[in-house]
């Protein structure tokens, strides 16, 4: 992801706005400025413990800013109910995690629909 990542934001690299780091989202480095906008796709299913991995995104956050996790179920035979545990999982973890303003979105798709959970940070 991260060579695709870089083949795709070559200018914005070379030009100073885009930096990409390889890391995981439940060991955070220390930053020198807090983010706006966080976005992951397809990842929440494997982190161990979500709200923690949340917990720690939100404090990297500045206030009032905004999340999306999405999810699209990706196992033989998944099925629109499967989409909407998912996203009811990631609504929860994100509440459990002190976000506000959570709200869920199903994208349809093939070979079958996508969660995505959109929330905002709050002070801590």
């Amino acid at each position: 992801m991260l060579r695709q990542a870089r083949r795709r934001n070559v200018e914005a690299i070379r030009a100073g706005r885009v930096e990409l780091l390889l890391g995981s989202a439940d060991a955070l480095p220390r930053f020198e400025g807090r983010f706006d906008k966080v976005l992951a796709v397809n990842v929440y299913m494997f982190w161990k413990d979500p709200v923690s991995v949340l917990s720690g995104l939100r404090r990297v956050m500045k206030p009032g800013g905004g999340i999306a996790i999405t999810l699209q179920p990706r196992r033989r035979g998944a099925t629109a109910g499967d989409t909407r545990a998912a996203g009811e999982r990631m609504a929860a973890s994100l509440r459990a995690a002190g976000f506000g303003e959570v709200r869920t979105e199903i994208l349809e798709m093939a070979p079958v629909a996508a969660a995505c959970v959109l929330g905002r940070s709050s002070p801590e």
